[in-house]
């Protein structure tokens, strides 16, 4: 007997009916309502990928904005000031709240906003307009912190330290401001830009320097010094330049 015929089943009647009795059992398993049919079920699911059903997934969410970090206690919106030459300065609320006309404008504003003025003056104007609020600013602050410390504990501050009328006193600093020597015509512009921010304290003491400049001076050398044509006298000038600035809208 070859070796291939030893390793075939000596019986093969035999292998036919074991065929035929697993058979039936499947048939059985598959057809039944039993938890063990069941289980059979779910298994051959596993290991048949294709036939499996699966959840749904959901698709995914768009991530919420987030919103910027608050701003510090004291800050305020962001203010550029624009000049006649194209420049750009920018100023905080504390420095704004000098210029009455700006300082309106920040009431219907929150610490994200931005607020550009076009400022219809050069450079240096302006410069000398910020440097005068920037001296009214330290110098209630001053006033504001020598009166904290004679007042009792339990006294209440206001906080707007712009509301109170001790910037109509001239200290020496602004004695010497009126005092110093200026031209003429850079006198007119710093008060048109006083009148134009409405930086009220500037624009009496600008005022105040166009009237001694005056003095003893005949119409034309008025004209020369200030560049207004017919004015007989000081006050002459300054109610021609308040008209100017009074028709001037922003």
């Amino acid at each position: 007997m070859s070796s291939w015929q030893q390793s075939q089943p000596t019986n093969p009647g035999q292998n036919q009916d074991e065929y035929l009795a697993a058979h039936m059992n499947n048939d059985h398993l598959l057809n039944s309502d039993d938890d063990e049919a069941v289980s059979l079920s779910v298994e051959m699911e596993h290991h048949n990928p294709g036939s499996a059903s699966y959840p749904a997934i959901a698709p995914l969410r768009e991530p919420t904005p987030q919103r910027p970090p608050s701003p510090p206690k004291d800050a305020g919106p962001n203010i550029v000031l624009r000049t006649q030459e194209g420049t750009e300065m920018t100023i905080d609320s504390a420095l704004a709240i000098h210029c009455t006309r700006i300082s309106r404008k920040l009431r219907h504003l929150d610490a994200y906003d931005s607020l550009t003025v076009t400022v219809p003056f050069r450079n240096e104007v302006v410069a000398m307009a910020l440097e005068f609020c920037a001296h009214l600013r330290q110098k209630m602050l001053q006033q504001a912190t020598s009166s904290n410390s004679m007042m009792p504990q339990n006294a209440v501050l206001v906080e707007d330290i712009g509301a109170g009328n001790s910037g109509d006193v001239c200290d020496d600093w602004e004695f010497s401001y009126i005092a110093q020597e200026a031209d003429g015509r850079l006198v007119v512009e710093l008060n048109a830009a006083a009148h134009f921010l409405e930086i009220a304290h500037l624009r009496d003491l600008t005022t105040m320097k166009i009237m001694v400049m005056s003095a003893n001076k005949s119409p034309a050398e008025l004209e020369a010094t200030f560049g207004f044509s017919g004015a007989q006298t000081g006050e002459d000038v300054v109610s021609a330049l308040t008209k100017t600035m009074e028709d001037l809208k922003w």
